[in-house]
């Protein structure tokens, strides 16, 4: 071989590159006579006598004498002065012997490889590489980098050799797989922009290998499916004959990957250096596969790197042709003319290029294909193996496989990978394991959804049943900003917290955090609806009565519509729920039930009629809030419950954003968004009953209903009983009622008509029963100030157009609130200057309104010409109101203001206080002072009626005679000891028996105290005690 020839067999596959002396050298001159041999140089030359010294210990000498055709590389004697003590191993010497040989003389301006005599792995056949660099600031050239050439070209005649004097050792380079696998480090390779490829090796070759009898098991399954070629178990042979790698940097594997890609790659690696995820054995597999495909795109086999191997085309480990060219200045490369290499690095066993930030896409220039994510594959990204393990399971794995297209998919976070134990890991598998089908389903909508801030939008999910909705189920979608913060949910209840993201075949992603459950039945839906009291999230306008809504569901139950059978079509059900918005006052205080008042009544008295209009309700059909909006359909005719025809219209969208349909006659207006989805259709939040315009209570009814069965003998039936043509006017004189009544009615309450003695007795009974009739064209100003839309707080700017007239002369009401929110009737004179009685039975001259109820329902359109109502008052109206004040009452009035009454209470507190603070101090002087002995009653004899006295020991003091024990209180005390001694004895005054009956039930004198009555005999001997007798009732004294 010539001396010239810069590469060998050694470069295993890389082609033969031949430098001409006119390329490296200006000369060709043969170098002068030198000793004859590598041994014989470096004994003659004393600066290579530590180097002379390593090769004798490790017995190299030998070696060295039988070598021709090879570079010595020799390290000269400043090149130990930081290593001493470094001692250079038998084996590690070869890294010095350079074969074939290479003079400096003939190198030229760009970088070379050149193969050692050492092996890095014995029996391999793989040897370790050296790059020979010129350095054009000391124009010197450099041995990997690090050791400069001092003496080039010493000549070794008899073994044609040389020897290059080196003034640095050269350490040992680590390996590929060291450095991808992070087990080294180097200080001039950017290891810290080149952790993405590092992380791939990473999660290939430093994961467990607890799966492989799980593959093998999974293969024998799957014997029918072609096998790909399976993946090296260890980095070593992974990389075997591909010896060149080139890496991108972090920031250019950014500029051309997408993030969900890089995540994707990524995957396995997170989940094996942290604990945080279990991921699945398919989506590992998987993973690993794509990871394989990527890495062989990036390894070509050969040294490549200077004049080794460039400027020619060769295939990468997966079959991609890459052209690769040596760049201008001989340090770098150039592959198809895109990109370039920025640093190259020769390691023990291969070449490292690394390529940083540029114009194009690293993987596109270079036309390396890259992982096509599919739905699967982007979940498994974002560490949702679990959830596509569960699709695979129920046999939904067509959604995620790129078999379908534009779709959008809600995934709950808690489905994700994410473990912090063993107990939870097992919690979220058996979560996964109990999902249904249907709830799966529930979660992919058909088309892919952009949601932009305060929208709304209904949406099919892939949910379909024909058997209840007759179609796909509804995923309620609302967006709105509160504070500036964006807020989106799923029918009201769960949060979307990350989305859309796009995870490939048209599919849109949106995380959530919570269970996205498919509806409910209706049951449960009221259920929520009454226990959230509200339908809560983007709804400002509509808030829910839990008091009417617990009446309406009682209503529903007892009717049987709380359960609807499957129609094929679905239901609309519109649920008088909602607390009325018009009337700020009616809003705070009566329901939608409450209302209806006497109309109420009615409808419970007739539970058919009541189950009917309840039925109207509900139509058969799912009418949604945008209903009208979106698409052409306006109208459509569905049936209700009872199976009538129901007109609906789209009318128009309100001020307030709303949408208003008319359904028959009636306008409604429903929220948008507002929609209460149910496993069977959809519910609509109402603030009112919808009476047919058929609906017609007969005002003799409505009287009827006033009459409280307590009072049966006071009813304002029987006072109008007295005048026919009264009765006649009101349509109450025949069975054939009118529809049509000139007057409305004010009727006490039975029990105040009992209280003020109004019967049919009464003296000016005609007059009274004017009092209290109204006028059909003033009833629509007492109807608008119940519904909110009249009425006053205060009297000051009345004016007569505001009096409410009755049919009696000069007789006007005005309707007002207080501020307990009650509505009450004030009588006012037409006349403004008018004075009123004050001696009366209520000083203020006003009445109650408790309830009322017309035939018909009131529009609030101030008609009035067809209605009859009836208002139940808690006071009759007082004739006395009318009268002047009488001149000749002499007696003072005394009308105390509310400053007055307040101050007369304040006083009366003080006072009462002062009276209970003597009191306090007076009981506990007594206490204090205690009973004088003297004064002691204990002390004192009873009057007894003659029985002898007997004192006991277990008297408490012992001075008191109890007199003669009889068996009754013998018993009394023995029952007494049986009680526990734990109970709290109760002190009970006890009637008197025997000698201690009271003196006023005696014919004994009291005796005086004496002195000798202060000393109490004890005992009783034996010789009295056998004289004395136990008969009862024995007249006599005591020994007192």
């Amino acid at each position: 071989m010539s001396e010239t020839t810069l590469a060998g067999d050694s470069w295993r596959g890389s082609p033969h590159v031949v430098a001409t002396p006119t390329e490296f050298s200006s000369t060709t001159d043969v170098p002068s006579a030198t000793p004859s041999t590598l041994v014989d140089i470096l004994s003659s030359q004393p600066q290579y006598s530590y180097f002379l010294r390593h090769l004798q210990r490790q017995g190299m000498i030998p070696v060295l004498n039988t070598l021709s055709n090879v570079t010595l590389l020799a390290p000269i004697n400043s090149a130990f002065v930081h290593a001493k003590d470094y001692e250079i191993g038998n084996n590690e010497l070869l890294r010095y012997i350079v074969s074939p040989k290479f003079r400096v003389g003939h190198l030229g301006k760009k970088r070379v490889l050149f193969d050692t005599l050492y092996e890095t792995e014995e029996g391999s056949g793989v040897y370790y590489p050296i790059s020979v660099t010129p350095d054009f600031e000391t124009y010197e050239y450099l041995v990997d980098d690090i050791a400069s050439i001092v003496e080039p070209d010493i000549y070794a005649k008899h073994q044609h050799s040389f020897i290059e004097g080196i003034d640095h050792l050269l350490p040992l380079k680590p390996s590929l797989c060291e450095v991808l696998l992070d087990n080294a480090d180097i200080s001039d390779l950017p290891l810290d922009r080149m952790t993405f490829i590092k992380h791939l090796f990473q999660s290939l070759y430093l994961e467990d290998d607890d799966d492989d009898e799980d593959e093998e098991g999974v293969k024998k399954k799957k014997e029918e499916v072609p096998k790909e070629p399976p993946i090296p178990e260890t980095c070593e042979e992974f990389l075997k004959g591909f010896e060149t790698v080139m890496i991108p940097t972090d920031d250019y594997i950014e500029q051309s990957l997408s993030e969900l890609q890089i995540r994707y790659y990524l995957a396995n690696y997170h989940s094996f250096t942290t604990t945080i995820f279990s991921t699945t054995d398919e989506a590992i597999k998987e993973i690993d596969r794509d990871i394989f495909n990527l890495l062989s795109n990036l390894m070509v086999p050969g040294l490549i790197a200077g004049v080794n191997g460039t400027d020619t085309q060769i295939k990468s480990k997966a079959g991609i042709k890459l052209e690769i060219n040596l760049n201008k200045e001989g340090d770098g490369i150039i592959l198809n003319n895109r990109a370039y290499s920025n640093h190259t690095k020769v390691l023990s066993d291969g070449v490292v290029h690394i390529f940083d930030t540029q114009k194009h896409s690293f993987f596109n220039d270079l036309n390396l294909p890259t992982v096509e994510l599919i739905p699967r594959k982007s979940l498994y990204a974002m560490h949702f193996s679990n959830f596509v393990k569960e699709l695979n399971f129920r046999s939904l794995d067509e959604l995620v496989d790129g078999s379908t297209a534009n779709q959008t998919l809600f995934v709950n976070m808690d489905s994700r990978d994410d473990t912090s134990d063993d107990e939870s890991s097992v919690t979220i598998q058996n979560t996964l394991s109990f999902s249904s089908k249907q709830q799966l389903l529930y979660q992919f909508a058909s088309d892919p959804i952009y949601l932009e801030e305060n929208s709304y939008r209904l949406v099919e999910s892939l949910l379909c049943s024909k058997r209840k909705v007759g179609g796909c189920f509804k995923l309620k979608l609302s967006t709105s900003l509160s504070n500036g913060v964006r807020e989106t949910t799923i029918n009201d209840d769960v949060n979307i917290v990350g989305g859309p993201i796009e995870i490939g075949n048209g599919t849109v992603l949106y995380l959530a955090q919570g269970e996205i459950d498919p509806p409910t039945s209706l049951k449960h839906a009221l259920g929520d609806l009454i226990s959230e009291g509200k339908i809560h999230r983007h709804l400002e306008n509509i808030e829910i009565d839990k008091k009417s809504c617990l009446r309406t569901l009682e209503y529903l139950n007892n009717f049987g519509l709380s359960s609807l059978d499957d129609n094929g079509d679905g239901y609309s059900v519109l649920l008088p729920c909602g607390i009325p918005s018009i009337g700020a006052h009616k809003a705070k205080t009566t329901g939608l039930w409450k209302e209806l008042g006497l109309a109420l009544n009615y409808l419970e008295a007739n539970p058919k009629l009541f189950k009917e209009i309840l039925g109207g309700m509900i139509f058969q059909d799912d009418i949604y809030s945008d209903f009208g909006l979106t698409g052409k359909k306006k109208s459509i005719t569905l049936e209700d419950m009872n199976g009538y025809d129901v007109k609906m219209k789209h009318v128009e969208r309100d001020e307030d954003g709303n949408n208003v349909i008319k359904v028959n006659d009636t306008e409604i207006s429903i929220p948008i968004n507002s929609d209460i989805l149910f496993n069977q259709g959809v519910i609509h939040v109402v603030d009112r009953l919808l009476l047919p315009e058929s609906f017609h209570i007969p005002l003799q009814e409505l009287i009827n209903l006033t009459l409280d069965s307590n009072f049966p003998d006071h009813s304002f039936a029987d006072l109008l009983k007295m005048f026919p043509k009264i009765r006649e006017a009101l349509g109450l004189g025949h069975s054939n009622f009118t529809t049509t009544t000139p007057y409305s009615l004010l009727i006490p309450s039975s029990e105040a008509l009992k209280d003020f003695n109004i019967t049919t007795s009464f003296s000016d009974l005609m007059n009274f029963i004017e009092f209290h009739l109204v006028p059909n064209e003033e009833v629509s100003k007492l109807l608008n100030c119940i519904s909110g839309n009249g009425g006053y707080d205060s009297f000051d700017n009345i004016t007569d157009d505001d009096i409410i007239r009755t049919n009696y002369t000069d007789a006007g009401l005005a309707c007002r609130y207080k501020t307990n929110n009650k509505i009450y009737l004030q009588f006012q004179k037409l006349e403004q200057n008018s004075t009123v009685k004050s001696q009366s039975y209520n000083k203020n001259h006003e009445v109650r309104l408790l309830s009322h109820g017309c035939t018909s329902m009131y529009k609030g359109d101030n008609n009035t010409k067809n209605l009859g109502c009836v208002f139940l008052i808690d006071k009759p109206l007082n004739l006395e109101w009318l009268n002047p004040p009488n001149d000749g009452d002499t007696f003072l009035h005394i009308h105390l203001g509310f400053i007055s009454v307040g101050v007369g209470v304040i006083l009366g507190l003080l006072l009462f206080g002062a009276v209970l603070i003597g009191f306090v101090f007076c009981l506990g002087g007594r206490r204090k002072r205690g009973l004088m002995p003297e004064e002691n009653p204990l002390l004192f004899p009873r009057a007894d009626s003659g029985f002898m006295s007997v004192l006991t020991d277990d008297d408490e003091f012992h001075p008191y005679d109890r007199g003669y024990e009889t068996d009754v209180d013998v018993l009394r005390t023995e029952s007494e000891q049986l009680l526990p001694t734990y109970v709290k004895r109760k002190k009970i005054r006890r009637k008197d028996y025997g000698s201690i009956n009271l003196p006023s039930r005696s014919s004994v004198p009291v005796l005086q105290k004496t002195e000798s009555s202060q000393t109490l005999p004890r005992n009783i001997n034996n010789s009295a005690k056998n004289t004395l007798s136990r008969d009862r009732n024995i007249p006599g004294l005591s020994q007192f």
